[in-house]
């Protein structure tokens, strides 16, 4: 677990019991969420995660629990079966029911009618999610773009900062709406205020690189770092490139960066991954070690990034940290045009 995030237990303790005596409904989903940070704390779960502060960190942590994407099929089964069995009634748990019922069972019959009937009822949650669905056209839900958007924006002027991050994605690439660079800054900084990590790290791109705000790297950087410390793995690798580029910081600082790739690389990103790997290859602020350098270009490459592929077929290819073997090199670069 991270330093920070014992560090900040208490609050994010203190800040889940003021959000039990306004919402009570979320006992349910924060009784688990309280077991499984305490597990955390003792080491005896492999879920890793931070403790929420607010509802929609609350329902973005379900929603990660029961979806089963950073943990195995049976835990994430496991889990979301308890949490149906003790939301036993209310809006709040009968939409973490809804998310089950779509995330793990894929029931396009329940899960539309809970999402259909709390939307109705004015949930936020339900509206961003119902919107999703029928972007996507999924789970018995046919495709409709107009009115997806048009739950998304509901929920948005609703509160619900998922919605807004999603709203201002559309809006800076002109998906669904006409291209607003601003209308998009705008929804990113109110999502970002709420404590939307990903919207946190889309502002400071926009900062980073001028789109619909003036261009300013060191408030890039500030952003970035916000984001990271919520532990999002995008805004880990951006920090880490800003500190290897000597972007919007004093002085380039290459461990700084080895060290923030390591983290982005320990929640899933795969280009950290291969960044981490091209710097222990050539030395750049850790020591040179082709053995790491490769086994870190096979794990990006077995989760299909293409260039650590490419990269790995290098080493076989020269021998750097493995056994050379020009024949299994040829073999990788075939499967890394492939991905390209």
């Amino acid at each position: 677990m991270d330093t920070g995030e014992a560090t900040a237990a208490p609050e994010c303790a203190a800040a889940l019991d003021a959000l039990l005596r306004r919402e009570p409904e979320y006992l349910p989903a924060v009784l688990l969420l309280r077991a499984l940070f305490l597990a955390q704390l003792a080491g005896t779960t492999t879920l890793r995660f931070h403790l929420p502060c607010n509802e929609y960190q609350v329902e973005e942590l379900v929603r990660r629990l029961v979806c089963a994407r950073h943990h195995s099929i049976e835990e994430g089964n496991t889990l979301a079966e308890r949490l149906a069995r003790e939301a036993a009634a209310g809006t709040h748990a009968q939409f973490f029911v809804g998310l089950w019922a779509y995330y793990v069972r894929q029931d396009s019959l329940q899960a539309p009618r809970i999402l259909r009937a709390l939307s109705e009822a004015g949930h936020a949650g339900a509206m961003y999610t119902l919107g999703v669905l029928y972007m996507r056209g999924s789970c018995g839900i046919p495709g409709d773009k107009k009115e997806g958007l048009e739950l998304m924006c509901r929920a948005e002027k609703a509160g619900h900062i998922g919605a807004a991050n999603s709203l201002a994605v559309f809006y800076e690439n002109g998906k669904g709406e006409e291209q607003d660079l601003m209308r998009a800054v705008v929804l990113y900084s109110r999502a970002a205020a709420g404590g939307h990590a990903g919207a946190t790290y889309n502002l400071a791109l926009c900062f980073l690189n001028g789109r619909g705000v003036p261009q300013d790297q060191q408030r890039a950087v500030a952003l970035l770092d916000r984001a990271a410390d919520a532990g999002d793995a995008d805004a880990l690798r951006g920090l880490a490139l800003c500190f290897r580029d000597g972007v919007g910081v004093a002085v380039p600082d290459l461990a700084a960066a080895a060290v923030l790739l390591a983290r982005a690389g320990e929640r899933g990103s795969t280009d950290a991954l291969n960044d981490l790997a091209e710097m222990y290859l050539h030395g750049h602020g850790v020591e040179e070690d082709h053995a790491k350098a490769a086994a870190l270009f096979r794990r990006a490459a077995d989760a299909g990034h293409a260039t650590a592929l490419f990269n790995l077929a290098l080493c076989v290819k020269r021998g750097w940290g493995v056994e050379k073997d020009v024949r299994q090199a040829v073999a990788l670069y075939r499967l890394a045009l492939d991905l390209f």
